[in-house]
């Protein structure tokens, strides 16, 4: 999968899609892509709230696509309701599951909700990131800004 294909599967403006974007922001969060072993490594940020999902449901800000192995990244930056982030990212998620079903395998999904406050240690966390596991992809990190991803 390339961000040509998801272009095509998605129907959507070309703004959506970026090589050349690695880090992203929004009201003071911070999510960034380092490439630290591989600058070679290919990755496309494609925003996702009122751009590639333009209607009124819930969906998360963006999501990164791994060219080389079809991972994708998706990323809430949020203040502080971490369940209502979840949320978003849920619903994006099954968003792509409807799109693009034979190219979106459980274990190539990834979720980052990137917080203002991270609280250290709670069920309710752990709940999340058990759900996630179960139903929607392989891990979900729940992290403070701002938030570095290193490959």
């Amino acid at each position: 999968m390339n961000c040509n294909d998801l272009k095509i599967k998605f129907n959507c403006d070309e703004n959506c899609f970026s090589d050349k974007i690695f880090s992203v922001h929004e009201k003071g969060i911070k999510f960034c892509i380092v490439l630290e072993s591989d600058k070679d490594e290919k990755f496309f940020c494609m925003k996702i709230d009122n751009c590639l999902i333009k209607n009124n449901e819930k969906k998360c800000d963006f999501c990164f696509l791994r060219e080389k192995n079809s991972e994708f990244y998706f990323v809430e930056l949020k203040g502080t309701d971490i369940s209502r982030a979840y949320e978003q990212i849920e619903s994006t998620i099954n968003y792509f599951k409807i799109k693009i079903p034979e190219n979106f395998a459980k274990e190539k999904r990834f979720g980052y909700i990137v917080s203002k406050a991270v609280p250290l240690s709670s069920q309710k966390l752990k709940t999340l990131k058990n759900n996630f596991a179960k139903s929607l992809g392989k891990t979900l990190e729940i992290v403070k800004t701002p938030y570095e991803l290193k490959f």
